[in-house]
């Protein structure tokens, strides 16, 4: 169209329509490209996850949550932190939140119950593994942990994939030596009232001041306005966080 001979006023318009037209293509492409940009520079959420949905009304622990991170970014390919506590503080919330707040460090977040067949669990990981990451596993009939680890730690070592596993409510430190001590890259989470559960160990305490007032805001909404009465509310409770929780439910 550009080097078309013909001249006079018919010429210079589609000449001018011609860089109207490219110049609004180029603004409704740019946008498009601008997205596709930022998903891929987005991570996806872990490929292989069984996390507890995220408690909503959690509140505070900010502390606790820098903390957990900065133990585990020293160490970048293996850690272990016991969060140990009296029953009632928080210590599963705490490594729930932890979960969700850096699930896109991770390739593989799983989530254990002490109070459950640790068998089924870690088989089930390794059957996920085999399923969305084409590893090798053990035949389903096996009933070695330790075999199952093993698979585990081999197929984590060819994928290169980064892995946060949660124990939750260990009561004694030799449950998690079939894993701890077999998968080696991994950061390990354990929730427990025991409070000799080895080194690296976080203790988790009552809340703030400050943390039971906005737990106790939205839990209470319509008792926002009575900072008077929720500040007697938490003091009579210690800052208990089960209390609080059980009071204002």
């Amino acid at each position: 169209i550009l080097n078309n001979k013909r001249s006079g006023t018919g010429g210079i318009f589609n000449k001018v329509l011609l860089f109207v037209t490219i110049f609004f293509c180029c603004l409704l492409l740019t946008p498009e490209k601008h997205c596709s940009s930022q998903a891929i520079e987005k991570q996806e959420r872990p490929l292989v996850t069984n996390i507890p949905s995220v408690n909503r009304l959690f509140v505070g622990r900010l502390e606790h949550l820098t903390k957990l991170r900065e133990k585990l970014k020293t160490e970048e390919t293996s850690g272990i932190i016991p969060i140990v506590g009296m029953a009632g503080m928080g210590k599963t919330q705490l490594a729930k939140q932890y979960a969700h707040a850096h699930a896109n460090d991770y390739d593989v977040i799983w989530w254990v119950d002490a109070n459950q067949d640790l068998l089924s669990q870690i088989r089930e990981l390794g059957l996920e593994l085999r399923s969305l990451q084409g590893c090798a596993m053990p035949e389903p009939q096996e009933r070695a942990v330790t075999t199952w680890s093993q698979a585990i730690d081999l197929c984590q070592k060819q994928r290169s994939t980064k892995m946060l596993l949660v124990i939750d409510d260990v009561k004694d430190k030799e449950f998690a030596k079939p894993i701890s001590q077999t998968i080696k890259s991994i950061h390990l989470l354990l929730t427990s009232r025991n409070q000799l559960m080895g080194e690296n160990v976080m203790c988790l305490k009552c809340f703030t001041s400050e943390e039971s007032i906005e737990y106790l805001n939205k839990m209470l909404p319509e008792h926002s306005y009575d900072r008077e009465g929720l500040n007697k509310l938490r003091e009579t409770l210690h800052d208990y966080p089960l209390a609080l929780a059980q009071a204002s439910s």
